[in-house]
């Protein structure tokens, strides 16, 4: 499961998690995991991490020239 540091919050994030808390009838660690599960089902894991590799297309000469040289090493 996620976890959220309370602690380490700013104190603007505290008071909105604490008034979220207190509005719904809710302690501030189920606010904490409601506010996590949110996030991650609005998909906020998917932009989260390292960026995606590029793709580089190789082409058919190229792989042809990769099993020819194959082929050679081979016979030796």
């Amino acid at each position: 499961m996620v976890e959220l540091n309370y602690d380490a919050l700013s104190e603007q994030a505290k008071r909105r998690i604490e008034a979220l808390a207190a509005n719904r009838g809710w302690s501030i660690d189920q606010a904490l995991e409601e506010i996590a599960m949110e996030g991650i089902a609005m998909g906020g894991l998917t932009i989260a991490g390292r960026p995606k590799a590029e793709v580089v297309p190789i082409g058919a000469k190229r792989a042809q020239e990769r099993a020819s040289k194959g082929a050679e090493e081979g016979k030796s």
